[in-house]
């Protein structure tokens, strides 16, 4: 009979391993190109970062888990795993997070040249990682022998690391819809249609204009609602199981589906 948990083990390490591989592949000509170091792809580096380390620790965390889960949870070990769990698990969303802060900045405060630069970038990016480290300290401090954690614990990453990014996230995103929508109604109303003067020409470059806008409106909103989508259903399960199953009651082979179903996500992020 066939090893179900050692296969999708195998296939976990696969699947991280093709994410890290992924993330190497965006990287290196943004690195080493400079016709490519442009604030996008400053972005899109930080992206492929961020897939890089989180695939890599849990390549490695699930490699050990499989085969050398003695030395995995020991007293000494569980602190730094976990703290590093959290740091690069919660880097994910910090970048949506971060990536539409500085979206936000740079579309509602389009006077102020500073939040369209490099620097501002940096801060933003600087500001995501410091975030993770700081979000992660609770756990080293208050961790059980054993590697037990503390019921509040679930809820705190459940709700600091997967619920309010996500949220805040949307929130800024329909902030940006709704300014970029009133914006192109406000410029079309000044395009001067219903002058006497106003030429057939111009009417229809006008009529252009605003199915344009239209079709920018629309594709802002569906990017904002795929962007939550990622963040909430691809990884709120996960944590939302664990929180209901404190007391380990659930089959880990429901673990293992759940788990599986998450591999693509880091694929998709950079894809």
């Amino acid at each position: 009979m066939a090893d179900i948990p050692r296969i999708f083990a195998i296939l976990r390490v696969i699947g991280y391993g093709l994410a890290v591989l992924l993330a190497i592949i965006y990287a290196i000509p943004i690195l080493f190109l400079r016709r490519f170091r442009h604030r996008n792809n400053i972005l899109t580096l930080n992206i492929s970062l961020v897939v890089m380390f989180c695939s890599a620790f849990w390549c490695m965390y699930f490699i050990m888990f499989e085969f050398y889960p003695n030395t995995l949870f020991q007293n000494a070990t569980c602190p730094l795993l976990f703290y590093a769990q959290i740091v690069f698990t919660c880097q994910l969303p910090f970048t949506f997070l971060m990536i539409t802060i500085n979206r936000f900045c740079s579309i509602i405060y389009t006077a102020k040249p500073f939040f369209k630069t490099k620097k501002f970038i940096a801060i933003c990016i600087a500001t995501q990682w410091i975030g993770g480290f700081l979000v992660a300290i609770p756990f080293p401090i208050f961790i059980k022998p054993y590697c037990n954690l503390p019921f509040w614990m679930m809820m705190y990453v459940l709700i600091v690391v997967e619920i309010v990014p996500p949220i805040v996230t949307l929130v800024l995103n329909l902030l940006i819809f709704k300014h970029a929508h009133t914006s192109s109604r406000r410029i079309q109303a000044g395009n001067g249609i219903t002058q006497h003067n106003t030429t057939s020409a111009v009417i229809t470059n006008a009529i252009k204009e605003l199915r344009k806008a239209s079709r920018r409106d629309l594709s802002l909103l569906k990017h904002t609602l795929v962007m939550f989508g990622i963040l909430v259903i691809g990884w709120v399960p996960l944590y939302l199981l664990i929180v209901i199953d404190y007391a380990g009651n659930v089959s880990p082979l429901v673990y293992t589906k759940v788990v599986q179903s998450l591999e693509e996500q880091p694929q998709q992020t950079i894809s």
